[in-house]
């Protein structure tokens, strides 16, 4: 849940739920007062009394009278100064009480009650209700136990108190509702906000020491879900940048160790082949060219390494520029091979095409991707086997994709050997000896000018009989390939 909800629903329950706890409480407090001040209002019955007196239904007058006799009372009715009707429980303690007051009372009041509120006498309308002579009267006497006045007095009091205890109670708890929502919102909201930041100051300190290896423990679907998300992705591509600048970094340091390596093995050689002749040492003609020859044989191996580098570096730069155009791969292998078949028969390799494509259409710089095949068969004719070595081209339609493969009969490599084989400088052969020649820069080389091409290159891990390359690019029109397809 976000944040924003979790906000909107803290302010709801804080306003609605101290709203009916209130209403709880009021009804509590509604009942308790209803069951302590529980009482009988006769005002009703006296009216249906006067009415029936009017319409001089008398049997109804009784069974009024009685209604008032039922709620407690002993009650006496005189109609036209005659008693029409005196309950059982009407005694002479009544008859004591009515005559003590109300003899003597104002007769204009409507109702007369004594001190005590005990008794009580209610002049009826009805009848010839305009002569004093002449007059109903209801007396009313409660058989409930006798109060002073004094007691009645202390029993309001105690009302009164009771109701604002009961106020006090309502109030005390929509205050705590209001308390304890707000308590539970706030803390569960600040939960929500903590819980996170705490994560991510957690990260922030881990990035200060240097560590990248971590990950935020915070997978809420909230706002705070995706910033943490965002700062994941980027302590992960910190990490990538990191890998890669010491990947570069290595590499740089392999750079200048095979540049080291493979200048000084000819410059030593040059520097041999002058010394001797410097000094008089080769006293034959026949010695001096053949010192010579082998002077600027290696000074041409040299210039063909300095190139190689000087391409290699231009490539993973992007500083060199491709001239693409439409191209049919049957016709360019078809062409390739017949210009560099003799050449590689002379060092018993014999390269083999293999399509059953009519036309393989696709957008590639003739010049570069020439490079990309010498450097291929060169690489796999470095490394035959008893001196002879077949190179296999299979071109071959895959989807979207144009795969050429090229497979060797040659010494393969091993597993561990296949993610460092497109490295600059780097060579299966340990040694670095000049015997297999080259800089290992040709399959880095091959690389970068593939990947130009908006393809990929990889090593078949299945393929046991030596090794076998296999270039992927997109059909004319089409873009990228990840690499692997």
């Amino acid at each position: 849940m976000s944040i924003r909800k979790k906000v909107v629903i803290s302010n709801l329950l804080t306003f609605l739920l101290p709203v009916v706890i209130g209403i709880l409480s009021l009804y509590i407090a509604s009942n308790a007062v209803e069951e302590r001040f529980v009482y009988e209002d006769h005002f009703e019955i006296i009216q249906r009394i006067e009415q029936n007196i009017l319409e001089e239904d008398f049997e109804k007058v009784i069974e009024n009278v009685k209604e008032i006799e039922a709620g407690g009372y002993s009650v006496k009715l005189i109609l036209d100064n005659d008693t029409s009707y005196e309950s059982e429980n009407y005694n002479e303690y009544s008859d004591k009480v009515i005559g003590e007051y109300f003899n003597n009372a104002n007769k204009s009041e409507y109702t007369i009650i004594n001190e005590s509120g005990e008794a009580s006498c209610i002049k009826l309308f009805g009848n010839d209700s305009s002569s004093n002579d002449n007059i109903n009267y209801l007396y009313m006497v409660s058989t409930q136990t006798r109060v002073t006045l004094e007691e009645q007095n202390e029993t309001i009091a105690k009302d009164k108190q009771f109701i604002m205890k009961t106020i006090l109670f309502v109030l005390v708890a929509i205050v705590s509702a209001v308390i304890l929502t707000t308590s539970v919102m706030t803390f569960i909201i600040l939960r929500s906000i903590l819980r996170p930041l705490n994560a991510l100051r957690e990260g922030t300190n881990q990035i200060k020491e240097g560590n990248l290896h971590f990950e935020i423990d915070y997978l809420n679907d909230d706002e705070f879900g995706d910033v943490c998300k965002d700062f994941d992705d980027m302590r992960e591509k910190l990490l990538n940048s990191k890998e890669e600048k010491e990947r570069y970094e290595n590499n740089r340091k392999e750079l200048i160790a095979g540049i080291t390596h493979d200048l000084n093995t000819p410059l030593t050689s040059i520097k041999g082949f002058t010394s001797g002749l410097l000094e008089g040492i080769i006293d034959t003609k026949e010695k001096q060219i053949r010192y010579l020859e082998n002077i600027n044989q290696t000074a041409d191996q040299m210039s063909k390494m300095i190139n190689e580098l000087f391409l290699y570096s231009t490539l993973d730069m992007n500083g060199v520029s491709f001239n693409f155009i439409s191209t049919d791969l049957v016709d360019f292998f078809e062409g390739c091979i017949s210009e560099i078949r003799s050449e590689f028969s002379k060092d018993n390799i014999y390269i083999h095409f293999i399509t059953e494509l009519e036309m393989a259409e696709v957008q590639i710089d003739w010049m570069h991707f020439k490079r990309v095949v010498l450097n291929i068969l060169k690489n796999s004719a470095k490394y035959k086997k008893d001196g002879i070595g077949n190179i296999y081209i299979t071109l071959s339609e895959y989807g979207e994709l144009y795969n050429i493969s090229f497979a060797d009969d040659g010494m393969g490599i091993t597993n561990d050997e296949i993610t460092n084989i497109f490295d600059p400088f780097y060579r299966a052969d340990k040694s670095r000896s000049q015997q297999t020649g080259g800089a290992g820069l040709g399959l880095a080389i091959v690389k970068n000018i593939v990947n130009a091409h908006n393809g990929s290159i990889r090593v078949n891990e299945k393929y046991n009989d030596g090794l076998e390359l296999i270039i992927s690019l997109p059909k004319a029109g089409l873009k990228v390939i990840e690499e692997g397809n």
